[in-house]
């Protein structure tokens, strides 16, 4: 049977190996988002397990849980190719920047404003995501969880140096998205034990738009840590990040890269919606 035919009758059932839904990455997403939690053969329950562990491993079983449920948006967004950082330039501001992606056809905004206060994080966040519901999108904040929940943003992305994952679980709970920053496989492994949802991963190249760059990955670099991934079962989306263009997307993505974010480069097109544009549709017919 496969899990979900299962959660829909609400039966428990062993998840073990085989085709369908029960092999693919989100069912412990899944999993969570129907309200039910994993248990061990031996009883204990799963908490946050990895999605390869309940993939890969027999002896499992779903029962109903009193969990709190993921928002749709949540799903969707760990399917997202593209997702737009905003930043500010001498022509525009962050909202400016987040509302030209959004014209565009980006359904994934990231609000990062590293120079501000909170109080001014706060008034562009209130004014961005009516903007992100009306169209459908996917808005998390740049590294402030608390205000995460106080706007009602659909998660929060941690740098290197931010709260870890662990921590910002136990304050946000399953129900909101939250994404870490990594630049080498350690960083991987260490954000997939702690439970993140996706990886922000970088940089690709140099950017103007992040100080304190860490090394430059590069092709090679994508495609070593997507190699040693696959062979570790660790099977959390990538997102790549980091000086990224148009022109770059077709490689960059056959790495086995999940998607990409981008900012600076969107920004300094002569039509930045037209240039945002253009990589929705890349991303939608090429990949």
């Amino acid at each position: 049977m496969y899990l979900t035919e299962a959660l829909k009758a609400g039966a428990d059932v062993v998840v073990g190996h085989g085709h369908g839904p029960v092999c693919h990455f989100y069912d412990d997403a899944v999993i969570r988002s129907y309200g039910y939690k994993v248990i061990r053969s031996s009883g204990s329950e799963v908490i946050r397990s990895s999605g390869s562990e309940v993939i890969r491993s027999s002896g499992y079983k779903v029962i109903r849980s009193n969990r709190k449920t993921v928002k749709p948006n949540n799903l969707k967004t760990l399917k997202s190719k593209l997702q737009f950082i905003t930043h500010f330039t001498d022509r525009y501001s962050y909202l400016d920047s987040a509302m030209m992606a959004l014209e565009g056809g980006c359904r994934w905004i990231q609000l990062r404003m590293k120079d501000a206060d909170e109080a001014e994080i706060e008034r562009t966040a209130r004014q961005i995501l009516p903007e992100c519901r009306r169209r459908g999108a996917v808005f998390i904040i740049d590294d402030h969880v608390e205000l995460v929940k106080r706007v009602g943003a659909d998660g929060v992305h941690l740098g290197k140096n931010d709260m870890p994952v662990d921590e910002a679980r136990r304050i946000l709970g399953d129900e909101f998205i939250i994404g870490g920053t990594a630049n080498t496989f350690e960083d991987i492994q260490r954000l997939a034990a702690q439970g993140a949802d996706y990886i922000g991963c970088g940089p690709f190249r140099f950017t103007t738009t992040k100080k304190n760059l860490a090394p430059m990955l590069g092709i090679e670099g994508y495609e070593n840590i997507v190699s040693l991934m696959k062979t570790h079962g660790i099977n959390l989306p990538i997102v790549a990040i980091g000086g990224i263009t148009y022109d770059d997307i077709p490689q960059v993505m056959a790495t086995g890269v999940t998607g990409i974010a981008l900012s600076g480069s969107v920004l300094r097109a002569d039509n930045p919606v037209e240039e945002m544009r253009k990589i929705a549709i890349q991303l939608r017919v090429k990949n």
